[in-house]
């Protein structure tokens, strides 16, 4: 039986093995072909989606395709193709990825985050097709494969140094709060937690990272005005110390204050607080 490792998970438990079939078949041809050879691995990464039934007929039984472990494998080799410098090979691995998360939905929830730092690596290099059609397929996932855990890896990354990174994960954020939707999966903790992360990221120099954050908090105040409340008078939220942001926060950023939001302050993305 082949055999081949799946990838680790923060680096802590041994890696488990799955046995050859599909994403075995998959990742094996990935690992013994060159980038060279693209039309062969896109053409192998679309016949494995192809292979993916819609409908009832998924459900019908338990296979590689709906046991989200199982999907995890497609991390390693998946990576190494959305990575790719040629933004044709990208733009059909996203067409691919498009139609995975279209019809594995929430099974897809563990590859979707174990596959982000991935995303968000291209995100941090300089071709704008390239990262371009990457967010758009990002966009199309969210609504379909409902995932908070992957919420954490936006918020830290929302302090690196590459404003690209920060403008995705700022959008991906709201986003999710947006389509996120079924009672009880996001809990008021999590909102206020991701309405803070959001709060600070008001003070990002870059003017994208605070027009999603906006978007999304004047979101949060119009369809949860509760939870918008308790952030607008959480004492350890970051407008408790912050003057501007509070004033800014109590008129929702109608205020000439809005632009001015970006100067430097103990809560800019490279803060060394955590979210």
């Amino acid at each position: 039986m082949v055999m081949y490792n799946s990838p680790s998970h923060r680096g802590s438990t041994p890696q488990k093995q799955v046995p050859d079939g599909p994403i075995a078949g998959f990742a094996a041809l990935i690992e013994s072909s060159a980038s060279e050879d693209w039309q062969k691995r896109i053409t192998a990464l679309e016949e494995l989606v192809r292979a993916i039934p819609d409908g009832s007929t998924y459900l019908n039984g338990t296979a590689w395709y709906n046991t989200p472990k199982t999907l995890c494998h497609l991390v390693s080799p998946v990576s190494e193709l959305i990575k790719d410098p040629r933004s044709s090979v990208v733009r059909r691995v996203c067409g691919a990825l498009g139609d995975l998360f279209r019809k594995c939905q929430s099974d897809a929830r563990l590859f979707f985050k174990d596959l982000m730092p991935s995303i968000l690596a291209v995100h941090g290099q300089t071709v704008q097709v390239i990262r371009q059609a990457v967010q758009a397929m990002v966009l199309e996932a969210i609504p379909e494969v409902p995932c908070k855990s992957v919420m954490p890896i936006w918020m830290d990354r929302l302090k690196d140094k590459s404003p690209a990174v920060r403008d995705a994960c700022s959008l991906y954020l709201g986003h999710a709060l947006e389509y996120w939707t079924e009672e009880g999966y996001l809990t008021d903790e999590i909102w206020i937690q991701v309405g803070n992360c959001l709060l600070k990221a008001m003070r990002d120099p870059s003017p994208t990272v605070r027009k999603h954050a906006k978007t999304a908090l004047v979101h949060m105040q119009h369809r949860h005005p509760n939870r918008w409340k308790t952030l607008q008078n959480d004492p350890s939220g970051p407008a408790a110390s912050d003057n501007k942001l509070k004033r800014w926060l109590q008129t929702l950023g109608n205020s000439d204050e809005a632009e001015e939001l970006s100067i430097a302050s103990k809560y800019t993305y490279n803060s060394d607080s955590r979210f």
